[in-house]
């Protein structure tokens, strides 16, 4: 069972019963300093990270490479590595990961859509346009997986 007190900025939290099952499989384990953060954005780091240790591993779908920004010794490279391998997560064209980017709702959404290989089969923008409101707010490159996400849930 996870000591609760090492994260010791949940406590009332709406998401603490989430955080510690979540802390309790070590899917998240907080900062070095006994916090978590629950109001902090996630950068791209440690979405990697994330997702590294809360998805099942995957076979590579294409070989790594490089990033200039992510240094060998860097704390998540490993992670970085295996969520660009697997398709979760790319690179920018300068062959940076910029990986204390802060990471969008839509931009993570879309990597899970990549890396989980989910499919669309239907026509997104009609189909966003009839059940979103502020359709005209998702970027044009996460409308399929978008979409997607949609009829998973419903």
């Amino acid at each position: 069972m996870l000591n609760e007190s090492l994260l010791s900025d949940i406590q009332n939290h709406w998401a603490e019963t989430s955080i510690l099952a979540a802390a309790g499989r070590n899917i998240l384990k907080g900062y070095p300093d006994g916090t978590f953060r629950p109001h902090a954005p996630v950068n791209r780091a440690e979405f990697a990270a994330i997702i590294y240790t809360a998805l099942p591993k995957q076979p590579p779908s294409r070989p790594g490479i490089i990033f200039i920004d992510v240094p060998v010794n860097h704390w998540a490279a490993k992670a970085i590595d295996q969520a660009y391998q697997t398709n979760y997560l790319s690179g920018y064209p300068n062959r940076s990961f910029q990986p204390n980017q802060i990471i969008s709702r839509v931009q993570a959404l879309t990597a899970l859509v990549s890396g989980l290989n989910y499919g669309v089969t239907i026509e997104p923008v009609k189909t966003l346009k009839k059940n979103y409101n502020d359709f005209e707010q998702i970027p044009v490159y996460a409308l399929g997986a978008i979409a997607v996400i949609f009829f998973q849930k419903n």
